[in-house]
């Protein structure tokens, strides 16, 4: 009889152990849940702040309103309408920084064999110290100026913020150097297909348009990765300057970010970003007018 009461004791005595200790974790599962999504509510309304705080300090270094009111001025500027007449000079602009052969035989080559043939090219060395300069003069052609910055960028430490911004301060200067009615940016590395000049300045020309850029093919190096970056209006990864000419007088209000990594944005979209909020004229054309090429992520590469 004790044996059968001790044992239907420590069998009572487990099943309520066991059904304490199961008590337990459900309340412990149910306070952990109401943690994560006391944590998951903290961290979205962080977000918003951050995000609130970058747009604020957005609008504050881009001064929209201001850009407005002197783009209307600059629309009544002297100049302004000869750019949309007969064959204007139009300045392809290049910075570069120690890539002399891939500058000449790829960005340069393309250039050359344009249909429209009124251009310039202006090359800005970000502080070149190979033979850059030598191979320009070496062409032979007046319509390429090249100018070497007197000291390197001072880019930001971070990989990805440096990637955002690099070659800024070549490209301005560059934009700023140029003589032509229109801008055609293009990076040392890439290409135009040759009707690039022609096509883009008809367009602007037909539809008075400040902007036009027609769609780029994207060219993955050391991959079979191809794809292809067009969008209208332009979307965020889906445009490049490189397809693209513009006003030089826009050039007056529009410059290169070199702090655009500040708000997490690349510079190209930072640009292209602040000349359509401001109301400059963009229309683009679905023509393929340049080829881009790119490291995939994680391969080392150098600067440029």
């Amino acid at each position: 009889m004790a044996r059968r009461v001790r044992r239907y004791v420590r069998g009572k005595a487990k099943t309520l152990l066991s059904e304490s200790v199961q008590e337990i974790e459900t309340k412990i599962d149910s306070r952990v849940d109401d943690l994560a999504s006391y944590v998951e509510q903290k961290l979205d309304a962080m977000d918003r702040k951050i995000n609130r705080i970058n747009e604020i300090v957005t609008s504050t270094h881009d001064e929209i309103p201001l850009l407005t009111r002197e783009l209307y001025k600059l629309r009544h500027s002297t100049g302004y309408a000869s750019a949309f007449k007969d064959k204007p000079l139009i300045s392809v602009r290049i910075a570069t920084y120690n890539r002399s052969d891939l500058l000449i035989e790829r960005a340069i080559s393309s250039i050359l064999k344009q249909t429209y043939q009124n251009f310039e090219i202006v090359v800005v060395g970000d502080h070149c110290t190979d033979d850059t300069e030598a191979k320009l003069k070496k062409l032979g052609d007046k319509r390429i100026r090249f100018y070497n910055l007197p000291n390197r960028t001072a880019y930001p430490q971070e990989r990805t913020r440096k990637w955002m911004v690099i070659g800024a301060p070549a490209m301005n200067q560059a934009a700023a150097m140029s003589r032509g009615a229109w801008i055609a940016p293009l990076d040392d590395d890439d290409e135009f297909s040759p009707e690039h000049l022609e096509k883009l300045l008809d367009h602007a020309q037909k539809t008075k348009s400040e902007l036009v850029y027609g769609a780029t093919n994207v060219h993955y190096l050391n991959s079979t990765k191809r794809m292809q970056f067009y969008a209208f209006p332009p979307e965020k990864g889906q445009f490049t300057f490189i397809g693209a000419i513009y006003l030089k007088l826009l050039d007056d209000l529009f410059k290169y970010d070199f702090h655009s990594w500040v708000v997490d944005e690349v510079a190209d979209w930072n640009l292209i970003r602040r000349m359509m909020e401001a109301g400059v004229r963009i229309s683009a054309i679905e023509d393929v007018v340049s080829d881009v090429y790119l490291i995939p992520a994680g391969h080392k590469t150098k600067d440029y």
